[in-house]
């Protein structure tokens, strides 16, 4: 616990430092479950990197522990099938929990907060190949965009709709007795559609409600996640 500590505490002093601009996001998908003992170091992981405005951490719940006596409430079966698309994608036959995904191409064990570290550090230091912006006027949203360098499409443009704050008390299960803060915590993926990534982007999107949400660009096929920006 005390490497923990000490770990988080030089992500939280050198993060801010390299982080490019506020608008330029590194997108930290952490799958995640109510029901695996494993999980609450990760998740204390991905609340410590929602304080940084150079990150963009979310919680994949997976509904695939919900047997072990627990069932995870913000688990969905949709989020387990965003795990497995990235496991097909990497030739991978099995997955697990806590897994940590960073921009959709580096993958670790999500308490393993030095490698959780390093690929945020790695991907903050390399130049951005695309920049998204989003305004909101009432229940639509206007997306807008451009690749900065060679970027070849399709790529998905992806409406993430997130809780950004919730403690839950588990009463089952292995984490049975515990209450477990979550941040950002996923409810819905929605495609706007495709963007050949050569010409400007420019698409609308319908948006419900007032809450949390972030337009990811992601290379078709569970590729990289080449730009990211809050919906406002």
């Amino acid at each position: 616990m005390r490497h923990l500590i000490k770990a988080l505490t030089v992500l939280a002093i050198a993060l801010p430092i390299m982080a490019k601009a506020s608008d330029d996001l590194v997108v930290v998908e952490l799958f995640t479950s109510q029901g695996c003992s494993s999980c609450p170091p990760a998740d204390e992981v991905l609340a410590e990197l929602a304080t940084n405005p150079g990150i963009l951490p979310l919680a994949f719940h997976v509904d695939y522990w919900d047997y072990l006596g627990w069932k995870d409430e913000l688990g969905s079966a949709a989020n387990t099938d965003r795990q497995r698309a990235y496991a097909a994608a990497w030739g991978e036959r099995m997955i697990y929990t806590p897994q940590a995904v960073v921009n959709g191409v580096d993958q670790m064990v999500g308490s393993n907060n030095q490698a959780v570290t390093s690929a945020i550090m790695a991907h903050m230091n390399q130049p951005a190949l695309a920049e998204v912006s989003v305004t909101r006027a009432g229940g639509k949203l206007t997306i807008s965009g451009k690749g900065l360098g060679a970027l070849e499409g399709p790529i998905e443009v992806l409406l993430v709709r997130y809780t950004p704050d919730v403690s839950v008390d588990i009463l089952h299960g292995e984490n049975a007795g515990s209450t477990v803060r979550y941040v950002n915590t996923v409810t819905s993926v929605t495609s706007v559609g495709q963007w050949n990534g050569s010409g400007p982007l420019a698409m609308k999107a319908n948006i419900s409600g007032n809450g949390e949400a972030a337009i990811l660009l992601q290379l078709a096929n569970m590729g990289q996640v080449v730009a990211a920006a809050l919906v406002p």
